[in-house]
């Protein structure tokens, strides 16, 4: 199946509606007091696979494979393949009637396919990325959402120029409502500053060398409406294997941080402590989080040492180097 031409059928389903959605989960416009605790979604990394389809080929199941073998393709994925846009609707039906009151989505982009170049185009990259603006705009027509381009969001990846292009001006569209003008045409210009912000993915791609992947997750993050403090975060999950087995989607709740790692909350005091505690010998809270970091796909995965450097070194350094120094630092003093 052409991808231009997956594409627009995508587009179709949306427009034509999803049965069984609920009501926008935005709350109306009123002069009542903040709540005590206020709330927001994180949803990154749909990664759309439009040409994702059952077939007894699993070599052509989805482009995004490059040719190998599906593991056992279903209604809602395979680890192989990006997101079909079931899976997607699916992530997007469980926010909505989850029953969670928010104020706002942060949606950290990310919404094309893993595939080559020479599959892509800008014109295609900016098609996904009206695919997913769409689909959030529809189902949620309410709810503020703050988006950002992802490195994936351009053509050819990685290389998101500092200056106007095509892709920019085409999100910066398709963004208008959610958007000021001032953030309009900064994003017009290139000139955008994204932040890190960390969440599992929706697609459970792999590639073909990887012994694991993640099932699909969304965060829910509950903050402090007064001052913006964050305090605490929920992790929500698909079961990849089960959802394919019986036809159907059970989006459940994988955890909550601060009971899960006993922190008071998501400040950077507790979070650093808690980092410390990962670092020490025989860790329990460090199983846990590497458990959660392929959100549940896999718990009799092992971390050593090496793996378990990497993994430290990662989570208290941003930037390259001193990453790279951490890593020599971990070395020595655990002789690896």
């Amino acid at each position: 199946m052409a991808l231009r031409d997956a594409l627009l059928c995508c587009l179709w389903v949306v427009w034509l509606g999803h049965p069984g959605l609920g009501l926008p989960l935005a709350p109306a416009r009123r002069s009542s007091p903040a709540p005590a605790v206020g709330q927001f979604w994180h949803v990154t990394d749909l990664h759309l696979d439009p040409t994702y389809h059952i077939t007894d080929d699993h070599t052509k199941v989805c482009a995004s494979s490059k040719g190998t073998n599906a593991s056992n393709p279903g209604p809602f994925g395979d680890v192989m393949c990006d997101s079909p846009y079931h899976l997607i609707l699916s992530a997007f039906d469980f926010i909505k009637n989850s029953g969670q009151e928010a104020s706002f989505m942060i949606w950290t982009g990310d919404s094309p396919p893993h595939v080559p170049v020479y599959e892509l185009s800008t014109d295609t990259v900016i098609m996904v990325i009206a695919n997913m603006t769409t689909t959030v705009q529809t189902l949620f027509p309410n709810l503020q959402v703050f988006p950002a381009l992802g490195n994936h969001d351009y053509w050819p990846q990685d290389q998101l120029p500092a200056f106007t292009s095509k892709v920019y001006s085409a999100v910066a569209n398709l963004w208008k409502p959610w958007l000021d003008e001032e953030a309009i045409q900064t994003l017009k210009k290139g000139s955008p500053i994204n932040s890190a912000f960390v969440a599992p993915a929706v697609t459970p791609v792999k590639g073909a060398l990887q012994k694991e992947t993640n099932n699909p997750g969304v965060r829910l993050f509950q903050y402090d409406p007064h001052d913006y403090k964050l305090l605490d975060m929920l992790q929500f999950y698909l079961n990849l294997t089960d959802a394919n087995l019986k036809g159907e989607s059970n989006w459940q709740l994988e955890y909550t941080l601060t009971q899960t790692y006993d922190i008071e909350d998501l400040q950077p005091k507790s979070l650093y402590g808690l980092a410390k505690e990962f670092a020490a010998l025989d860790s329990k809270k460090f199983v846990k989080y590497y458990n959660y970091y392929f959100v549940s796909y896999d718990s009799s995965v092992t971390c050593d040492e090496l793996c378990k450097s990497f993994q430290i070194c990662a989570i208290m350094n941003l930037d390259r180097n001193s990453y790279v120094d951490c890593l020599k630092h971990y070395y020595l003093k655990h002789n690896l």
